[in-house]
């Protein structure tokens, strides 16, 4: 499982299975807090999407899929020995596409001109951090839960002061406050998928992640 909190449905039925093995994919990352983790963990609760003090989305930086990747590999060799050398060769296929991707995204950053951004929600702490982003804020600390005209507000003033460079939305929620957001401040809204979703093929992430990369050199690069 992924980890962090987001499987925390799964909780009882793991308990009432002595014998189900659980693989903790997260292992061997560096957990970033939940924005605002004490302050919104009731809200997290009442909204059904409570992810603990920790934020969970790992897998959104290639840099962790790729320990996320080891540590499945590692878990299925240690279930099934005979398979060992499978799991590790199609584990090394993948991490492979996922170091080519690491090595573009890498490779953009240098081009950005403004590292301050802002997303739609939490999703993205992990890609800024190892690629050299800067998220001052998020328009929505719990998903599916806009902001209060006092939230939006105080956004608003802090991308103004910030000189924040872009605004990120995402294609699993609505760009209503997004669009306010970018009105009240001048700044231009771009769409980011932190691959939440998607057609369930191989090379989706792949897709997706190569998606992203266009959209921030666009966003972020030179304008000349």
């Amino acid at each position: 499982m992924n980890g962090l909190g987001v499987e925390e449905f799964l909780e009882k039925a793991v308990k009432s299975n002595l014998k189900l093995k659980v693989i903790d994919t997260s292992i061997g990352i560096k957990p970033i807090a939940t924005r605002g983790a004490e302050e919104s963990e009731k809200e997290h609760y009442e909204h059904g999407h409570h992810h603990g003090v920790h934020n969970p989305h790992i897998w959104v930086s290639p840099k962790s899929a790729i320990i996320q990747v080891k540590n499945i590999q590692k878990a299925l060799s240690t279930a099934d020995p005979s398979g060992a050398k499978i799991y590790l060769a199609n584990a090394n296929k993948y991490i492979e596409k996922l170091n080519a991707i690491t090595s573009e995204l890498t490779n953009a950053s240098k081009t950005f001109k403004n590292r301050k951004i802002v997303t739609f929600h939490d999703a993205f702490d992990y890609f800024a951090r190892d690629f050299g982003l800067e998220v001052v804020g998020v328009i929505e600390v719990v998903p599916g839960q806009e902001p209060s005209a006092g939230e939006l507000s105080k956004l608003i003033k802090m991308v103004k002061e910030t000189k924040v460079g872009a605004i990120f939305s995402e294609p699993q929620y609505s760009e209503k406050v997004a669009i306010t957001l970018s009105k009240e401040t001048g700044v231009p809204i771009y769409q980011l998928d932190p691959a939440d979703t998607g057609d369930g093929k191989p090379d989706t992430y792949e897709k997706i992640m190569r998606k992203n990369i266009e959209i921030l050199k666009k966003a972020l690069g030179d304008k000349k």
